[in-house]
């Protein structure tokens, strides 16, 4: 994990961090993430169908932040990684996701059909 493997870093998280112990989990699922974002070339994963990066960070969001909060936990979660890696995009499925439309759906509502249009407006005058 130190030398900048992230997949070192999940299993760290995933066998080195006690069962109950979510702030270990969250610190390597974070740097995991970190370092599969800076790596990030969008590749797909065969076996799971998303890229590297986007496998790490799901990991490590619903490890952090465990409650499905809208503009909470979820929204300071996303927010760096949009400040950091804002060239940044996720494959899901068929679909380039970028990073900082992950930030607008958890900060402003819209992924849970709230308007969250005026929020989202001026997140990416933010970023």
């Amino acid at each position: 994990c130190e030398m900048g493997n992230a997949e070192k870093c999940y299993e760290f998280a995933d066998h080195c961090c006690e069962v109950d112990d979510n702030e270990c989990q969250c610190e390597y699922l974070r740097k995991a993430s970190h370092l599969a974002l800076e790596q990030s070339d969008t590749r797909k994963d065969s076996d799971i169908g998303i890229d590297p990066a986007n496998r790490f960070v799901v990991f490590a969001q619903r490890t952090c932040c465990p409650e499905i909060d809208i503009g909470g936990c979820a929204c300071d979660f996303w927010e760096p990684l949009c400040n950091e890696f804002h060239d940044k995009t996720f494959y899901e499925g068929d679909v380039n996701t970028p990073v900082c439309d992950r930030v607008s759906q958890w900060c402003c509502g819209r992924r849970s059909g709230l308007d969250g249009n005026h929020c989202s407006c001026d997140f990416y005058t933010h970023v």
